[in-house]
């Protein structure tokens, strides 16, 4: 038989075509070595054994190169992760900025490149980077609901990471807001809730699609599964405190009172760390008459008349006033650790070891004071030493991060009682 003819097409016509086959044939292996090329030229950066921050930026937009030859380059997007560790210890701030950059460039214009998407949530996440985490999480949100099989359960993936990396900030915000905006505290904890349980539907779906298709775990890239199986064991493995977030934002959602007295508790903190005592007492007090379970009141109360008698007490004025506040401090302190242990805090962001660990703190520097102002005319000294080295040992097995229970015992160490 003579050779076939494509019909319409004339024999010879199809000998121009050749050379643009073959140039079209060789554009992927030419576009990867020229992306290698760029990777070797930002990996040469590392090396060197003086490197400016000109040559770290030079070699960011070395990667953005690569990657925009060869999206799927794992090597760029691993180099780019390297080159922000590296540059970020020697003191590089900017380091982090650019590898995002480059990583969000790179799913902004192939969003389908998986093995981006847990260096880009690690890198925002240690930026603190609230909005962008948001932003992508909504991204993937709506993305997922158009994609099906491996695609669908690897954008879902994606997006638990994404959630997963807003919760611990969420909580980091809303606990440096207890402090100054009650307002801020409603809207962190209403957003953590929200977050989780967007994040629980997500690992229920992935759930789902495996126990459908078996081969959906195990043909994902395996540095997306590993991240996210990390991510689902640190935001699950902690469900008290998670059940414990949703009874509070229900109580702001449902209860006036309770907002009330958490809009008063966080006030009153903001006075005691203005040392208005006067003030802090009457929105603390205030906020026990709205919550009579508001626990979180009750030891600021604690703090103040500690503070207040101590005060009174190192500037030698009214040593009468300051011996009533701390032992009043004193009494009360112990009859608080009892509830805290039993209830826990009443507002969020603090866990309930934490808040009893910093009440056996204060309670050991409550009983230091006292001791400071008595001397010799103590008649108890034997059993206070005994109660503080008690309330000590549980305030840093509590809450070893505590400031000012690692300064009790660190002074204890040196000075004893």
């Amino acid at each position: 038989m003579g050779r076939r003819r494509i019909p319409g097409w004339p024999q010879t016509a199809l000998a121009p075509l050749l050379p643009l086959c073959l140039a079209l044939a060789a554009c992927g292996p030419a576009k990867r070595k020229a992306a290698d090329y760029y990777v070797d030229k930002a990996a040469a950066v590392m090396e060197a054994v003086s490197v400016r921050e000109a040559d770290v930026e030079k070699a960011f937009g070395w990667l953005d190169k690569a990657l925009r030859l060869d999206p799927s380059s794992e090597r760029a997007v691993r180099t780019a992760q390297e080159l922000s560790d590296a540059a970020a210890r020697n003191g590089f701030a900017r380091a982090s900025e650019l590898e995002v950059g480059v990583l969000s460039d790179l799913i902004a214009a192939s969003p389908l490149q998986w093995h981006a998407y847990p260096p880009l949530v690690q890198a925002l996440a240690l930026r603190g980077e609230l909005e962008p985490l948001a932003s992508l999480a909504a991204s993937l949100a709506k993305k997922e609901k158009t994609f099906t099989g491996p695609d669908r359960h690897r954008t879902l993936m994606s997006l638990c990471l994404a959630r997963a990396a807003l919760l611990p900030w969420l909580e980091s915000d809303g606990f440096l807001a207890l402090n100054r905006n009650p307002d801020r505290v409603r809207e962190r904890t209403m957003e953590y809730v929200s977050q989780a349980e967007l994040l629980a539907e997500a690992r229920e779906q992935i759930d789902g699609l495996e126990k459908k298709d078996l081969s959906l775990k195990s043909g994902a890239p395996q540095a997306l599964v590993s991240t996210f199986e990390v991510a689902m064991g640190d935001v699950f493995g902690r469900p008290e405190e998670m059940e414990r977030m949703r009874s509070i934002a229900a109580l702001f959602a449902s209860e006036q009172a309770y907002a009330r007295a958490a809009e008063l508790t966080v006030q009153g903190n903001a006075n005691l760390l203005a040392r208005e005592y006067g003030k802090a007492r009457a929105m603390f007090t205030s906020a026990l008459r709205n919550w009579p379970a508001m626990l979180d009141a009750r030891r600021q109360l604690v703090e103040v008349d500690f503070q207040e008698g101590a005060g009174l007490a190192v500037a030698g004025k009214d040593m009468r006033q300051a011996r009533r506040l701390l032992y009043r401090a004193y009494e009360d302190s112990e009859e608080l650790i009892e509830a805290a242990l039993e209830k826990g805090p009443a507002l969020p962001f603090v866990s309930p070891g934490r808040f009893a660990g910093d009440l056996y703190a204060l309670k050991a520097a409550v009983i230091s004071a006292v001791y400071a102002i008595e001397g010799r005319k103590l008649r108890n000294k034997v059993k206070l030493e005994t109660e503080y080295k008690a309330a000590l040992y549980e305030a840093v097995k509590l809450a070893p991060d505590s400031r000012l229970a690692r300064e009790l015992l660190e002074r204890y160490s040196k000075e004893g009682f």
